[in-house]
């Protein structure tokens, strides 16, 4: 994922919602450059990646900034609260079993968004043949799969990593999800007005 933000390979990816909201695009801008300045010192800046990453979100010792939806909406700061089984069962719904089921906890944010992604697959498809019903309730599906979830914890996520010591390259992203996060919503939103021809 480095290399492609650095080299334009993610462009097409970033650009979709560019000059839409200035948070975007500053938050665009800053990790394409993160991801360039880390690429640029070579094995250094990916091993200080690695470590940023394993500090933040896994250990040794107090996790900086915890990936997990239970953590921020349960209780004690614990995982596999009820907030995963619910998440689970979204899951479940829609046909989607994470590719990493069970080792990693159904509401981590990677999975989150590998969710999302699904649907807009799956919608996707849908649209292309036509099927009103599999498009409406795939957008719905990832309407409020945002609304219940990502948009309830996501903001507190980012204050984690924005307090963290390390990995300046993971508060770009985390930036970014979030300027990301209410521009989708809004397109999902609107998306869902319109019946296929």
């Amino acid at each position: 994922m480095l290399a492609e933000l650095a080299c334009g390979a993610a462009e097409e990816v970033l650009v979709v919602f560019t000059g839409i909201s200035d948070e975007y695009d500053v938050a665009s801008s800053a990790l394409k450059d993160a991801a360039v300045r880390h690429l640029a010192a070579g094995t250094e800046g990916v091993n200080q990646l690695r470590d940023g990453y394993t500090r933040m979100f896994i250990g040794p010792g107090k996790v900086e900034a915890p990936i997990w939806e239970s953590v921020y909406r349960g209780n004690d700061n614990a995982l596999f609260q009820p907030i995963t089984l619910e998440v689970r069962q979204q899951y479940a719904t829609a046909g989607f079993l994470p590719a990493a089921y069970p080792r990693i906890a159904d509401d981590h944010l990677a999975l989150e968004l590998d969710f999302l992604r699904a649907l807009a697959e799956q919608a996707g498809a849908a649209a292309y043949a036509g099927d009103q019903q599999l498009y409406a309730v795939s957008l719905t599906a990832s309407l409020e799969f945002e609304q219940e979830h990502l948009a309830v914890w996501s903001a507190d996520f980012a204050l984690n990593v924005r307090a963290a010591k390390h990995g300046s390259f993971y508060r770009e992203a985390t930036d970014l999800l979030n300027a990301w996060l209410p521009l989708d919503y809004a397109l999902l939103a609107e998306l869902r007005t319109h019946t296929l021809s």
